[in-house]
Formats: C-alpha cells, structure tokens, sequence
C-alpha cells in the first residue's frame, strides 16, 4: 500500500470516532424525576353535612302583663336577672281589691243568712201544710224563697272567688323560668289590666337554633328523620366557639315560596347560656354517614380527556392518569364514587408537572 493510504486511513477511522462522540454528546439527556407527595388512599367513615346561617331564639318568651289595674308599689326583680317559674316580680296596690273583696264576703253571708232563715220557713210551713193548716201555695212560696236564695248564694260565691283572684293578681309572678329584660314599668307607675307590659321574660335553657335549608335538601332530611335523630352543631359568629349536640325538633310545614328555603329549628341545652337570643351562628347539620369512603384531597383531581382523573404513583416510579367519578366535595376533599381502590397511592402534591408515564420521585409532605 502506498505511504499516503497507510497514513490517511487511520485518520479518516479517527475522524469518524470523533464525530460519532460528537453526535453521542448532543443527544437530549432524560427529564429528572418529578418531585410529587403521594397519599395512600383509605376508607373512612364521612358524614355528610350542610352549612347554613340560623340565629338563636329563646325557647319560650313571655310579655307579662297585669290582669288587674293599679298602682305599682314594688318591684322585686333586677333588670337582666335569672328567673325561675313563680317568682314574685310586681306587687300592685292591693287596698282596692281587699275592700272588694270583704264587701262580696259580707253579701255572701248575708245571703247564707237569709237562706238559712227562709229555710226555716220553708219546712215549718211544709209541716204546717200537711196538717192542713196552711195552703200548700203558701208553703211553695217559702220553698221557692229558698231556691232563689240557693242561686243567689252561688253567684256571690263566684263573686268572692273573682275578688280572691284579683286581690291574688296584685302579685306578678314569672310564668317561666329564664331571664328578666329591661323594666317597662317601674314602681309607682299606674297600669292598665292586660294592656300595660311589665317585662318580658326569655327562657333560655333550652334554647332554640332557627336556620333554613334549600327546599332541594328537604327529601335528605326526611329520609334521615325516618332513619335517626337529625343532630345539630352551631357556632357562634362573633367568638368562633362552638357546641354541638343540638337536636332539630321542628320542621316548617311549608316552603317559603319567596326563597325557596325551609326552616327548621333545633334544640339545644343552654345551662350555661353559650347562646343568646339574637345571636347568629353558623349551623352544620349531619344528614347521614357514609361507612366506607374514599376521599382525596380536592386539588389532587385534575381534568383530563376522560373527565376527571387523578395520577397515581405506580410501583415502578411512573405516573399513571386514572379517570375517576367524583361525588360530593367535602369541604377540602373530595369524594371518589369509582376508580381507585383503598391503598392507591394518590399524588397530591406536583401533579402539575406531570404527564403519563413521566418519572416520579416521591418525597414527604
């Protein structure tokens, strides 16, 4: 072989090499793993709630009002004070009603006097008429005396009872228990029979939660009604503090054609008066309870070509798109109906860079 073959040949096999290294070198490297944070999904028992605006209502109200007119001498009560049933919080000038009261006595007694005597008449003259001495007209007339002062006699008793009863309405006594309001009338003051207001007693133990639900809720409700008691948490607007326990007790008999909602009222015991009448608060009422629920976080739902979907991490390391049928949200998480099985491990975290089959690396939270 000539000299200048021998030499170019190892060249030409050199410069091949190099620029097959080139070529090898430009070649795009593979994408790094995706950092993702991936949840193992598992069953759980959810109950399903709605939330709604009520407002606190006492349980029982009650606007005294005096059933006998007068002069207020006392009163026995302070303004915002606790109240149980029967205390004494008026008195009012009694003096009329005690005068009434001895003249109806009196007429009673002498009415009970007279009959006593006509009486006497009556059975002397009966005698005297089976002897033949008297005409048996003249002895009916004693008799009938009699009778009419028997009547007579019952009218004044109810006329002395009227006058126990009003001299006994001198004294204003709560009908329930609960809280005393401001004064409407203090002593001194005249008063009108059931016209004037005194004060208006709130019974606040229990007490009530007034909220309304759209009318499309109301088929839930009476289907969980028939199922168990439908029980209640409220919490308090202004503090943030809460109480459950409240069981509802009262449902309306008719929608609000005007807003297409139904109020309910729920019953709570206030021993320690958490609520207060007037206060609103937001309501959560437990319609049922699913036994064995699949939930993901809600931003672990992404929309793909099938609906929704969710990217699994597959054993080996490769995101996975599985479509699923979402249900309810509940509040950050959302309801799986189909698609996943309990231990799929769920990304939730970095779904955002993702594609199908791209690399994962899972990190924790």
């Amino acid at each position: 072989m000539p000299m200048r073959y021998s030499t170019a040949l190892p060249l030409f096999l050199m410069t091949l090499l190099g620029l097959a290294a080139c070529e090898q070198a430009r070649a795009p490297a593979p994408p790094p793993p995706v950092p993702v944070v991936t949840l193992a999904v598992a069953t759980e028992a959810v109950p399903v709630a709605v939330e709604e605006v009520g407002r606190a209502e006492a349980s029982n109200s009650a606007t005294l009002l005096p059933r006998v007119g007068g002069q207020i001498l006392t009163r026995h009560f302070e303004e915002g004070q606790a109240v149980a049933a029967g205390d004494l919080l008026y008195s009012v000038d009694p003096a009329t009603f005690e005068a009434k009261l001895r003249s109806a006595e009196a007429q009673l007694a002498r009415t009970q006097a007279e009959l006593k005597f006509a009486q006497d008449e009556a059975d002397r003259y009966a005698a005297l008429e089976t002897k033949r001495t008297v005409s048996r007209s003249q002895a009916e007339q004693f008799t009938n005396a009699a009778m009419v002062l028997r009547q007579a006699i019952l009218a004044q008793e109810a006329e002395v009872e009227q006058a126990r009863l009003n001299l006994a309405y001198c004294q204003v006594h709560s009908p329930i228990p609960g809280r005393a309001g401001a004064y409407l009338a203090n002593a001194g003051a005249f008063v009108e029979a059931y016209r004037t207001p005194l004060v208006v007693v709130n019974q606040i133990d229990p007490i009530l939660i007034v909220f309304a639900l759209p009318e499309a809720r109301l088929p839930e409700v009476l289907e969980a009604l028939k199922a168990e008691r439908l029980e209640v948490t409220a919490t308090v607007t202004a503090s943030g503090e809460s109480r459950g326990g409240g069981v509802v007790h009262f449902i309306d008999n008719t929608v609000d054609p005007a807003t297409g909602m139904i109020k309910l009222k729920a019953r709570f015991d206030n021993p320690d008066a958490f609520f207060w009448p007037g206060q609103f608060v937001r309501v959560r009422l437990v319609l049922r309870t699913i036994p064995d629920a699949l939930l993901v976080p809600s931003e672990a739902v992404v929309k793909c070509p099938q609906g929704t979907c969710v990217f699994l991490a597959g054993a080996d390391a490769k995101a996975e798109l599985r479509p699923v049928k979402t249900g309810k949200n509940l509040e950050t998480r959302t309801l799986i109906l189909t698609g996943l099985q309990p231990g799929d491990a769920v990304v939730v975290e970095g779904q955002n860079k993702l594609k199908p089959a791209s690399t994962l690396k899972v990190v924790g939270r």
